[in-house]
């Protein structure tokens, strides 16, 4: 916390009123968390550069820090999986972001089983293709297919790895 805080001169060692002063000082930045910590807080063996000492890097760090949690808590993938759940027909998603994903990047999982139809996967499709658009999530290089070709070539695709139906 030293380096967020920064760190207030020491006092002069010579009295035994300065030891007794330096421990409150201790006790009483513990309780209340203002200002910058004694340097009778730090561990006699931890040398602080002066951008550390001063807490101008620390305010930094945390500003950053800040920014970094904003950007999170209101992506563009909270919004995707808030946009899913209230279509007509809700579509409930796992959002996989940050730390498990770089921090631009994200994931959206979906959870198929035996039981969907084709008619629910080409539900989860266009529901996808909609919310894709107004969040201008659609990146990369390359030819795409559209929507409509996808879900048309879709048993196509399924036949010709040898699965019937």
């Amino acid at each position: 916390m030293a380096p967020i805080m920064g760190i207030s001169p020491p006092l002069p060692p010579a009295s035994p009123l300065a030891t007794l002063t330096r421990s409150l000082d201790v006790a009483s930045v513990e309780k209340s968390f203002i200002g910058p910590a004694p340097s009778a807080a730090l561990p006699t063996w931890l040398s602080l550069p002066a951008q550390l000492r001063g807490g101008s890097e620390g305010k930094e760090r945390l500003r950053h820090f800040a920014f970094n949690a904003r950007c999170l808590s209101r992506g563009k993938m909270c919004l995707f999986s808030r946009m899913m759940l209230e279509r007509k027909a809700p579509v409930v998603v796992v959002v996989v972001a940050y730390p498990a994903t770089p921090l631009v990047t994200s994931r959206v999982k979906f959870c198929l089983s035996a039981a969907h139809t084709k008619d629910d996967v080409d539900v989860l499709l266009k529901a996808c293709d909609e919310i894709e658009d107004v969040l201008d999530l659609k990146h990369g290089v390359g030819k795409r297919w559209s929507l409509g070709e996808v879900m048309r070539r879709a048993m196509e695709l399924h036949q010709r790895r040898g699965n019937p139906r």
